[in-house]
């Protein structure tokens, strides 16, 4: 007799309904999963189980709760999971031998990575942004989808996306240009991007952006610089060359005690503080559970309070 109560998923139906999916819905032994295989199916990128989660759903049919069906293929002999890796293994933990799966008929991978995305992003365990982030810029590379139905289908900003593919295809025309974008942020990149279409320009804009270790304000100044320079290269490339003079210049210039450049990367790293606390919306989005975690961070907050308190008073006080 089955442990598990199966139920058939409205949402899973109309998905593959969409694709134009054939599929039958029945019963698979445990035994006839390519396990290994289906946990690099490319649903989710880095850890593919997480082990609360399954634990979770183990509970939940310990519980009796009804369980959405998996979605499979075949591929030489054997089933191939594209949706229910967690089902699955928790199926195993409560000791049953089988599960319900929609058994689909096709071995398109544009197909079987929209269903992937999509299901992770409407039933299962939420991709991280970053994650769905890369997989937005996959279905625009590789599938040849547009920006707009690759955010879409992956659950990110289209504005988002666009400004990862632009720092992507600057990183190529670096790369071409002879220069290692990696280690570059892409905040960076997206500054240096006006540069495109002058590449022996981009290449010494974006050297000197990795000596100095610039950032996107500093790219930026340098850009306007370039720009505002005589419409011949040499004038351009002279114009960074420039700007790096002003920079040896800015470094030994002191305001109030701190020296400028020390006092642009200060502000720039409390804004980016400030941006990357108001980025995230939850903690349980961000796979943030765990009661200790979550103490860790109350404390360290406090810190970070108590002394920002201070500095704010000593300012004040010293104005």
């Amino acid at each position: 007799m089955s442990i598990v109560n199966w139920k058939a998923d409205a949402g899973t139906e109309e998905l593959l309904k969409e694709l134009g999916v054939k599929w039958k819905r029945k019963r698979i032994r445990l035994a006839d999963i390519d396990r290994k295989a289906s946990l690099k199916n490319n649903a989710r990128i880095g850890e593919a189980i997480s082990e609360d989660h399954v634990q979770d759903i183990g509970v939940s049919m310990e519980s009796g709760n009804r369980i959405a069906a998996c979605i499979s293929h075949l591929v030489k002999g054997k089933q191939f999971i594209d949706a229910g890796n967690h089902r699955v293994e928790a199926t195993d933990l409560v000791g049953d031998t089988d599960v319900m799966s929609y058994v689909i008929d096709t071995q398109d991978e544009e197909i079987l990575d929209r269903i992937r995305v999509r299901t992770n992003r409407d039933h299962g365990l939420k991709l991280r942004q970053v994650d769905a982030m890369s997989k937005a810029v996959d279905f625009v590379k590789i599938h040849g989808m547009t920006q707009q139905e690759a955010a879409t289908q992956c659950g990110v900003k289209s504005s988002v996306l666009q400004d990862h593919m632009r720092a992507d295809e600057m990183k190529d025309t670096l790369d071409a240009c002879g220069v290692d974008p990696n280690g570059i942020s892409r905040a960076v990149l997206l500054k240096l991007r006006p540069l495109k279409n002058a590449r022996p320009v981009l290449a010494k804009a974006g050297e000197l952006a990795i000596k100095r270790n610039l950032n996107g304000p500093q790219v930026a100044e340098m850009v306007k610089m370039t720009k505002a320079a005589r419409s011949s290269e040499l004038q351009k490339i002279a114009a960074v060359a420039k700007y790096e003079e002003q920079l040896d210049k800015d470094a030994v210039k002191v305001v109030g005690g701190v020296t400028r450049s020390r006092r642009t990367k200060l502000l720039t790293h409390f804004h980016t503080f400030r941006n990357n606390v108001l980025s995230v919306k939850s903690l349980r989005r961000a796979q943030v559970s765990d009661p200790q975690d979550i103490k860790m961070i109350a404390k360290e907050w406090r810190e970070v309070k108590t002394h920002m308190d201070l500095l704010l008073r000593e300012a004040r006080n010293g104005a």
